[in-house]
């Protein structure tokens, strides 16, 4: 399965060089599959080409960027990398609250992240910050 996506991916985001929007719709769908799949380096990747994208059409922010950034950090994490992971999940929230107000949901993310890097009360008081709202 995973060579399929391999084949499949690379074939279609290349020929949708010129459609970011559908490209970055593509590689995100990917690079969950490749999460499920457990090629965190293959999923990275794809998250990482999703970010850029959701950058590159959304300069001031959008809630596209921050589940972007919510996904790439949910890798990271699976990945080890937890300081990385963070900064980017404080972003995704920062921007999701701008964006979306109160309803965002990427403040999940951020507190999964602080839980692995040992920081319990404070994902807790994340979460129960966002459950009092």
């Amino acid at each position: 399965m995973k060579e399929i996506l391999d084949k499949t991916t690379e074939r279609i985001c290349n020929i949708l060089t010129n459609q970011p929007e559908v490209e970055a719709e593509i590689r995100y769908f990917a690079g969950k599959v490749y999460r499920d799949l457990g090629d965190y380096q293959a999923a990275e990747l794809m998250q990482r080409r999703v970010v850029a994208l959701q950058r590159q059409l959304h300069p001031k922010g959008h809630a596209d960027v921050a589940d972007a950034l919510s996904n790439l950090a949910i890798v990271l994490m699976l990945r080890g990398h937890l300081s990385e992971a963070e900064a980017l999940s404080r972003e995704a929230v920062a921007m999701g609250k701008q964006c979306l107000g109160p309803e965002d949901s990427n403040a999940c993310c951020l507190a999964n992240v602080l839980t692995a890097e040992g920081k319990p009360s404070e994902a807790k008081a994340l979460t129960e910050g966002e459950s009092n709202k």
